[in-house]
């Protein structure tokens, strides 16, 4: 409630993960990849993302799981992209646990993804860019098993993916959901110093959270600017069922911009979120303990090498009914 003023200290292995990838040349253009990757909580129970060895300390008020998310799942060491596939002068067709075109933009504007600031914890983008062992009772999140993904070639800046779920499996929650067969397809522009992107993905599911027969999509425009040390950013995101506790009709925007100076980074983000709470969208009888929030989230990252960072930052955010919440975070990052 507003006048809860409980704080606490966590600490949380964010979006951790090691694997193998390769390659084998076929001939004639054509090669075998393969990737296989695993994802683990170095503070405690399983952690599902993607990103290097990362963990974070939070200290804040009561939020909606901003700044170190209770890790879910009961092991240590959880599954993430596993794949098979072949690529060429055509692009790529990839078999298997594959991350979502929606998800990885969210990641290329986000330069605090992976760590404890990162966007989609503090309220600055929706939870699709979610990894499934994160996810609850969703049909569609930022990783997807039992799917077939394409993607295109490189032309002159131009790219683009879609993907194909078989069924269902694409939910740890309970086991009498119907997911139907999410599928998602995104496009890009990439070229010298702009991005841009927009992206559409979608399911229909019967949840024993949710309801029967519930639409669970959304869509995504944004990119970025770079200047220089300078880059401007921002995301416009529209949707159902994970952005807003299961109301249908949300929409969620998202502008921020970084500063390098040598080997430090300097990053500023704020955002909106709305959720329609018409009773129109078939689950109306789910609780909804926020309407409308604003959220910001300043943050410092520095680069002691080229595979290792620190960085610290803070988070708050207000809600309608909840009130707000203070979050200070730190952290380091290593590639391996």
């Amino acid at each position: 409630s507003p006048n809860d003023k409980s704080q606490s200290v966590n600490m949380n292995g964010n979006y951790s993960y090691f694997g193998i990838k390769g390659t084998e040349d076929l001939g004639n253009g054509l090669k075998a990849i393969f990737n296989v990757a695993f994802t683990f909580d170095s503070a405690g129970n399983g952690n599902g993302g993607s990103g290097s060895s990362n963990f974070g300390i939070g200290y804040g008020g009561p939020g909606f799981g901003a700044l170190g998310r209770s890790s879910s799942g009961s092991n240590s060491i959880s599954d993430s992209e596993k794949w098979l596939g072949l690529g060429g002068d055509f692009g790529s067709v990839r078999a298997g646990t594959v991350f979502t075109p929606y998800k990885e933009h969210g990641e290329m504007i986000d330069p605090f993804y992976g760590t404890s600031l990162e966007g989609h914890q503090a309220g600055l983008q929706s939870p699709f860019l979610n990894n499934q062992s994160v996810g609850t009772d969703y049909a569609v999140t930022g990783l997807v098993n039992r799917t077939i993904r394409y993607d295109s070639p490189d032309m002159n800046g131009l790219s683009g993916g879609i993907f194909y779920t078989m069924g269902h499996g694409t939910t740890t929650s309970t086991s009498d959901n119907n997911l139907g067969n999410p599928y998602g397809i995104g496009g890009q522009y990439k070229n010298g110093n702009i991005l841009a992107f927009v992206d559409y993905q979608s399911a229909n599911l019967d949840s024993s959270q949710w309801g029967t027969n519930v639409d669970d999509k959304g869509w995504d425009v944004g990119g970025q600017y770079t200047m220089g040390n300078i880059a401007m950013f921002g995301r416009y995101e529209r949707g159902g069922l994970v952005f807003a506790n299961g109301e249908s009709g949300a929409q969620l925007w998202h502008l921020g911009g970084s500063f390098k100076m040598g080997n430090t980074l300097m990053y500023l983000a704020y955002g909106q979120g709305d959720q329609d709470l018409s009773t129109s969208d078939g689950f109306s009888t789910n609780t909804v303990n926020m309407n409308k929030y604003s959220a910001w989230t300043l943050g410092v990252k520095h680069n002691l090498s080229v595979r290792t960072s620190v960085y610290a930052g803070f988070n708050q955010i207000d809600q309608d009914v909840v009130g707000q919440s203070d979050h200070f975070a730190v952290g380091m990052n290593v590639k391996f």
